[in-house]
């Protein structure tokens, strides 16, 4: 990511993780702007993850496959500019979960979308994956968030 943000013609901001970051092997490491597919899914949930919630988004993925669902789960990479072929793959699903440990900026209601994240309030100090965990941002919180939109969502908008 450094050696991408250094040939960019612009500034750039590189979050780094207060936890050690996903394990995984030489041939998975991502590079470049673009986000990557991690796994494909059915078209019913797709589980956009920023940095070291891709994670959670995994094992969401993993907890949901238990039940049906076979989520499509990408690993965001860069925030802004959105990677367009992830949103186009993204459009395709019925629902649409971001997780992140930024705070999160809520758009306008949208039956089609959960945007999890920080709240704009103040946090008890702690350690950064317990805040997580109680936030709701861990595998199970996120899968429980896929969960809910599902069951909200019109009829007409629920597919597997």
């Amino acid at each position: 990511m450094l050696r991408t943000a250094l040939q960019l013609p612009g500034p750039s901001t590189i979050r780094f993780p207060k936890t050690a970051p996903r394990h995984v092997a030489a041939h998975e490491v991502g590079s470049g702007c673009a986000a990557r597919q991690l796994r494909s899914g059915d078209g019913s949930v797709c589980l956009l993850g920023v940095g070291k919630l891709v994670e959670s988004c995994l094992v969401a993925a993993d907890e949901l496959a238990h039940e049906g669902v076979a989520a499509t789960v990408w690993d965001v990479r860069v925030v802004s500019p959105p990677d367009p072929d992830m949103l186009a793959d993204a459009a395709h699903h019925a629902l649409v979960v971001t997780a992140e440990d930024g705070v999160r900026h809520e758009g306008g209601p949208n039956p089609l979308t959960r945007i999890l994240g920080i709240p704009r309030e103040y946090i008890a100090q702690g350690k950064a994956d317990q805040i997580l965990d109680d936030l709701g941002l861990n595998g199970a919180g996120v899968a429980e968030s896929v969960r809910r939109a599902r069951q909200s969502a019109p009829a007409g908008q629920r597919r597997a």
